[in-house]
């Protein structure tokens, strides 16, 4: 369902915003913005997009009314509906979805009576303080920041201009986040990383003193953790993007704008770099390199380092279209096993 703001823009706004042709009347006013498949009336004010050809009869006869469309010869613009005109539909309804529903920001200081904040540490105002939340020693919270209900941010901690903590978020060991960031709920950084040594078939535990450094606009789901570095820092690049229940070890290096879909799992001193994408439970091991722009298939083990960007999918991982070659190939084992058995007995009949 949508959820309508308070806010509004015009069709011809909304065309201008986002660079859209627009069919239709552009003195429209639109309030909100929703998912069209679950719009059962109303709808004559909200806008939807479509990443496909205009040809969904469902669509056609939903009740809202402006579309996010995306170019194609011919395209049939039927008459009842208004539609922007635009090559990227997911980017546009993106950009429109952001001015209709802000990532929250404090504009003025609230903080609750329940939260308990050290006499050293810095609040900058305005700032959103929830229930429960513990400010450490010598921490800092920038102006802006929404801190949700029990979140902690450790001594010596920095939490940047505008940035967003969900309920449960620790902010651990001298972490230093910057603006913008948005961390979903019980996501850990600065966890204490999986650093041992052993001698005799007992381990030591390595002491992890570095820290976890986050630049501006990353975006971190739900549970996920960021474990600081053994020494020196843990990195996290502008622009990153990581999914819910994630695993960063320590001394990785993320590169600016690099997205990571859920249950990945990154080894110590891994270096990935910028531009890359990951998908759902992919594996890395330690200690290696992946290259600018590098694209890794779901469910896949990088086990060595990746030099030239291309997709990538397997365990270990192969260009893709190598590892498609071999997954065919493995289908004809059965019967490439059989054929070896009964050529060998043949030849053990001939001598």
């Amino acid at each position: 369902m949508a959820k309508i703001f308070a806010m509004k823009m015009t069709l011809a706004e909304i065309a201008k915003e986002i660079g859209a042709e627009l069919h239709g009347d552009g003195s429209h006013v639109i309030r909100g913005i929703c998912d069209w498949r679950w719009v059962e009336e109303g709808g004559e004010d909200l806008l939807t997009f479509q990443t496909k050809p205009l040809t969904d009869k469902s669509l056609m006869e939903s009740p809202v009314r402006s579309v996010i469309v995306p170019e194609l010869p011919d395209a049939d613009y039927r008459p009842g509906k208004d539609y922007l005109v635009i090559k990227n539909t997911r980017y546009a309804f993106a950009v429109i979805g952001q001015i209709f529903h802000p990532m929250p920001r404090a504009t003025q200081t609230r903080i609750h009576e329940t939260a308990v904040i050290h006499e050293t540490a810095v609040i900058e105002e305005p700032v959103e303080i929830g229930p429960y939340c513990v400010i450490g020693a010598n921490a800092r919270v920038s102006k802006g920041c929404v801190l949700q209900s029990h979140v902690y941010v450790d001594v010596n901690c920095v939490v940047g201009e505008d940035t967003v903590l969900e309920p449960f978020v620790s902010i651990l060991q001298g972490a230093i986040l910057g603006a913008r960031d948005y961390i979903g709920t019980g996501a850990k950084i600065g966890v204490t990383g999986f650093g041992n040594a052993q001698k005799d078939g007992r381990f030591l535990q390595t002491p992890q003193i570095g820290i976890v450094i986050i630049e501006d606009d990353v975006h971190i789901g739900a549970n996920s953790c960021g474990d600081r570095a053994t020494l020196g820092v843990t990195h996290i690049e502008e622009g990153v993007r990581i999914d819910n229940l994630i695993q960063i070890a320590h001394n990785c290096r993320i590169g600016a704008h690099t997205g990571i879909a859920a249950l990945a799992g990154i080894a110590g001193s891994t270096d990935i770099g910028k531009h890359c994408l990951v998908g759902g439970q992919v594996g890395f091991a330690g200690h290696l390199k992946v290259c600018d722009g590098s694209v890794i298939m779901g469910q896949s083990g990088v086990m060595s380092s990746i030099t030239e960007p291309d997709v990538y999918f397997g365990r270990p991982v192969k260009p893709v279209k190598e590892a498609h070659r071999i997954a065919i190939a493995s289908t004809r084992l059965p019967d490439l096993l059989k054929r070896v058995k009964a050529l060998e007995a043949r030849l053990d009949n001939d001598s």
